[in-house]
């Protein structure tokens, strides 16, 4: 290729002489001495076009790419492509189809018309491109465009629902009502990507805080298909300011659905519609931590930890008091969700370091480690019951309990007679070779 122009395309001429053979060597036409010579190079659609009506397909489609490669919006050789595919049986229709579509993601604004003029098409796949055209050369609040997208939104094909969505907040005005109605509609689609595009699309055309989309929002959390719901409590994040009352009461309206996995979404999302030391919010959050699932203890945990403050002494205790659990991975949630509550310098760092010496000799290891962790973050320096524990742990067989130990009274201020000594006393332990 010249200048990327195919050589189906190219004619090149040395003066008045056209050479015949494009793919020969240029070098034999210079003159004998010259350094330099001149090829005029002109770009024809002839080869292409006729290549097209061509009986073999192999060069039918060899001309399709040649003019796709070229995409000069001048030449008009759109139109030419675009005629293909009006032919229901021609075998070049779907080559025709993935060169306009490349050449109109290129840019190339002739393209991207001759396909958008093809939104009824009877193949989803040119309606699907046809949708993607019309989104390369429409801008924001283009009336003619959303009146071609909006039917696409409940098209029997999930590609162009899909296309259609993500299209439409780059044809809509901010706030758009028609278009923030026919977006929400789709969060009760059947299928699972499209109501996440339908959540994106309505993250886009407003503003946070709107009040037409979280009525769309709103209207769904209700809804008999729990997918929906859930679907809509994802939402909530993206439609709302962080502390928007009316996501939090929303949220915590479905704390108490039916259905699991929305219990759980709305936890996951309350401590993201949430402000940071909402309280109505926390004690929502506490109280699912006495819950018989422990998918749901735990998820409860890990919400508490983007919204608790320091100090807050009823957190505190009621973290303190879950410690005594029976699942390990809630146990686990637990401490890390106390070390957001309470620092060795707030209220309630006695009852929580109290708990997590109790843990620090819990039968599970990975527990005891986190416990090990946790307590230097909790207990004030030199306190004597986190010392102790922390100095009990240097005689655990575990590795890396004894490690955190170390660091424990390290952290703590306690003796380093007492480090040397466990030090000196590992002896040969192999679990404890790596310390």
């Amino acid at each position: 290729q010249i200048y990327q122009v195919p050589p189906m395309c190219q004619r090149l001429a040395m003066g008045a002489k056209e050479l015949d053979n494009k793919y020969e060597e240029l070098i034999v036409h210079c003159p004998h001495g010259a350094k330099t010579f001149s090829v005029h190079l002109s770009i024809t659609l002839d080869e292409a076009t006729q290549g097209l009506e061509h009986p073999e397909r192999e060069q039918k489609l060899t001309s399709l790419q040649a003019l796709a490669e070229l995409g000069f919006g001048t030449c008009g050789h759109h139109a030419v492509m675009g005629t293909r595919l009006d032919r229901q049986d021609d075998e070049t229709r779907q080559p025709a189809l993935r060169a306009l579509a490349h050449m109109a993601e290129r840019g190339q604004t002739r393209a991207a018309v001759e396909l958008s003029s093809r939104l009824e098409d009877w193949s989803h796949d040119l309606r699907r491109a046809a949708v993607e055209a019309l989104m390369q050369v429409t801008e924001p609040g283009n009336e003619r465009a959303v009146d071609l997208l909006m039917p696409r939104l409940t098209d029997v094909s999930t590609e162009v629902r899909l296309a259609a969505l993500e299209a439409l907040p780059r044809a809509a005005r901010q706030g758009d009502g028609r278009c923030i109605t026919g977006a929400g509609a789709l969060l009760e689609d059947d299928v699972q990507y499209v109501r996440r595009a339908a959540l994106k699309a309505l993250s886009q055309l407003a503003e946070k805080g709107n009040s037409l989309v979280f009525a769309e929002v709103q209207s769904r959390l209700g809804h008999s298909d729990p997918e929906v719901r859930a679907t809509a409590l994802k939402a909530l994040p993206h439609i709302l300011e962080q502390g928007d009352e009316r996501g939090v009461t929303a949220v915590i309206d479905r704390l108490e659905d039916p259905v699991f996995n929305v219990r759980r979404t709305a936890l996951e999302m309350l401590g993201l519609v949430a402000r940071h030391g909402d309280q109505s919010a926390i004690v929502a959050l506490c109280g699912r931590l006495g819950s018989d699932m422990d998918e749901i203890r735990i998820t409860a945990a890990q919400a508490l930890t983007q919204l608790v403050e320091h100090g807050d002494k009823a957190t505190v205790l009621t973290l303190s008091q879950r410690l005594q659990d029976d699942s390990v991975d809630v146990k686990l949630a637990v401490i890390h969700a106390l070390t957001h509550a309470v620092s060795n310098q707030s209220e309630g760092h006695g009852v929580a370091t109290a708990a997590l010496c109790e843990r620090c000799e819990d039968p599970d290891r990975h527990v005891r480690r986190a416990a090990l962790e946790a307590l230097p973050k909790v207990a004030p320096p030199a306190d004597k019951h986190a010392m102790e524990t922390a100095e009990k742990c240097l005689q655990d067989e575990d590795a890396e309990v004894f490690r955190l130990a170390h660091v424990a009274v390290d952290q703590l201020g306690g003796s380093q007679t007492v480090l040397q000594e466990a030090v000196r006393n590992l002896g040969g332990a192999a679990s404890r070779d790596d310390f």
